[in-house]
């Protein structure tokens, strides 16, 4: 069988049966001549008996066969034979052409030679030509990179990473104790390698989609959204369940019990270690958790089915120019379900907690910055989902919007890292210009400052 549609770096890999009826006719010397023939549809009708003319007519070589006796009926050969097409629409046609005798009881007008035999009967030698042919549409196949799409997202999620490089040379750089220890240099070296582990899922969720790449894609977005989310939602949950006034009360309680067991010279640095410590608390619950749970979710997928590149479709379904799916199951359905579920239901919390959070102050500022990433992520993700439900057969207009959004979450999820140090250096400078501000304590991921117990 010919397909309607194939790829124009595919061969044409073609099956055609000759069949002869025995009481017809009487093969001689099996098929003499078998191979395939294309005209571009332009030409109008296809017929074999025109020689090859490049880009417009081309054929296969020469094949013979013999016959075979078929159940004593028919007499069969069958051909296998390949050709590669540009692209365009073209007809395809098989020909073969063999001898073969019949008697009949009159002068045959289609015979070629004849010779006589006895009585009414005459035997008829005859040269047979036979042909059989379908219209083919031969579609571009491109490969990596031959898109603009795909060189403009690739030169995008590298000015990324020049983001990233910047924000992680600040984290790795900073000499000041006090902002690693308010900061917690963990959660923001987790969160920067965290967006560049999800950045690097549009060099794996392609155009053209493999079975390593299926598997490959699903591990760098769980992973890299996990790690870059978690220091973002630990921020949001503070900002909501700890505002000042409660924070307050939770350092007075210590105090009270500090100053009940006598230990005077402890009061201070239980005050000022208190925040921290509930932060601490905080990371260590949400990375188990969110991480945790992803990631035990992912490896229950790949253990009970190995996700694998969508197959070509059949020869009556449309030609896919490219293979951006990896192959639906239920099963894999479920387990992206409840994937998503868990993003979706960690972003939309995280906003709320966000927006109904209240502070003021320089505090206020660091709320604003996780404010504004939070909703920079979920707005990407609404419109991604909006963009492929609407434009389902449109896999490149998906690719870019898909890898942008995955781009620009990443950003956002990690570009309080960098106002947070702008602010830090900022205040910094204006501390030592004036020497009026004493000494700061710096506030770029909601730090409280202890020497204002009322939370200004």
């Amino acid at each position: 069988m010919i397909p309607l549609l194939i790829s124009e770096i595919s061969n044409i890999e073609t099956v055609f049966k000759v069949s002869i009826k025995a009481s017809a006719l009487n093969p001689v010397g099996g098929i003499l001549h078998a191979n395939l023939h294309a005209c571009k549809e332009i030409l109008g009708t296809c017929t074999p008996l025109i020689g090859e003319i490049p880009g417009l007519i081309i054929q296969s070589s020469v094949q013979m066969a013999p016959l075979t006796p078929e159940n004593g009926s028919h007499y069969t050969a069958t051909f296998r034979d390949s050709l590669r097409l540009g692209s365009g629409d073209w007809v395809m046609v098989a020909h073969v052409n063999f001898n073969a005798t019949r008697t009949v009881n009159s002068t045959s007008r289609c015979s070629s030679s004849s010779s006589s035999g006895g009585g009414n009967s005459t035997v008829q030698r005859l040269f047979i030509e036979a042909a059989t042919g379908r219209e083919v549409t031969s579609q571009n196949q491109l490969g990596y990179l031959q898109t603009t799409a795909e060189v403009f997202v690739v030169v995008v999620a590298c000015v990324a990473f020049c983001f990233y490089a910047y924000v992680l040379f600040l984290v790795l750089n900073v000499e000041n104790p006090q902002l690693w220890r308010h900061n917690f240099f963990s959660l923001a070296l987790m969160n920067v390698v965290g967006a560049v582990i999800f950045t690097a899922t549009v060099f794996l969720r392609t155009l053209y989609m493999t079975d390593a790449t299926c598997i490959a894609w699903l591990w760098t977005a769980v992973v890299g959204f996990s790690l870059m989310f978690t220091p973002v939602y630990e921020q949001a949950v503070f900002f909501f369940f700890f505002p000042p006034q409660r924070l307050n009360n939770i350092q007075h309680r210590r105090q009270s019990k500090t100053n009940d067991d006598g230990d005077g010279a402890a009061v201070v640095a239980n005050r000022r270690e208190g925040m921290p410590k509930i932060r601490e608390q905080l990371a260590a619950v949400f990375t188990t958790l969110i991480l945790g749970v992803n990631v035990i979710l992912l490896a229950g997928w790949m253990a009970a089915e190995t996700p694998r590149a969508r197959d070509r479709p059949d020869p009556d379904e449309d030609f896919e120019e490219f293979r951006d799916r990896c192959e639906d199951t239920s099963l894999s359905l479920a387990f992206t379900g409840a994937l998503v579920t868990i993003c979706g239901i960690l972003v939309i919390s995280a906003l709320v907690f966000l927006w109904m959070a209240k502070r003021h102050s320089f505090q206020m500022y660091a709320l604003m910055r996780m404010r504004r990433g939070v909703t920079i992520i979920a707005s990407v993700a609404i419109t991604t989902v909006v963009i492929d439900a609407a434009f389902t057969e449109d896999p490149e207009l998906n690719f870019l919007v898909r890898s942008l959004a995955i781009i620009s979450a990443s950003v956002a999820g990690t570009h309080w890292i960098y106002f947070a140090y702008s602010e830090k250096f900022m205040l910094e400078n204006l501390g030592a210009g004036s020497g009026a501000l004493g000494k700061i304590v710096p506030t770029t991921t909601n730090s409280w400052d202890f020497n204002n117990d009322k939370g200004g």
